[in-house]
């Protein structure tokens, strides 16, 4: 899903018809941490493209969120959010009362 949704979203972005439907798909799977890799990378690597397909003089910054900023936001998000939901699996697992409903013991 990750490089095929990321392509598939950047040519989205290109076609002027469906550039905000593109956006918004972007967003919405940058739930997705190998997508938010690819397609950070691809954006940085498209800079001049999207400012000459948005008719804008100036190149945008590789930071900016519509760019790689979103991206490495969300991957920063993302690594928090699953470390600590690793740190909550495990205790689970410890707690003998709910090992036993999962063993059958």
């Amino acid at each position: 899903m990750g490089s095929f949704g990321a392509l598939a979203v950047f040519i989205l972005r290109l076609i002027e018809s469906t550039r905000d439907p593109g956006k918004i798909l972007g967003w919405v799977l940058r739930i997705i941490p190998s997508f938010s890799f690819s397609y950070g990378i691809l954006n940085i690597g498209a800079k001049k493209t999207y400012a000459l397909f948005d008719h804008r003089k100036d190149i945008p910054d590789a930071y900016e969120l519509d760019i790689a900023g979103g991206d490495i936001l969300m991957l920063l998000i993302e690594g928090v959010v699953y470390l600590l939901l690793i740190f909550v699996i495990e205790k689970i697992n410890h707690i003998s009362s709910i090992t036993r409903i999962f063993t059958n013991e």
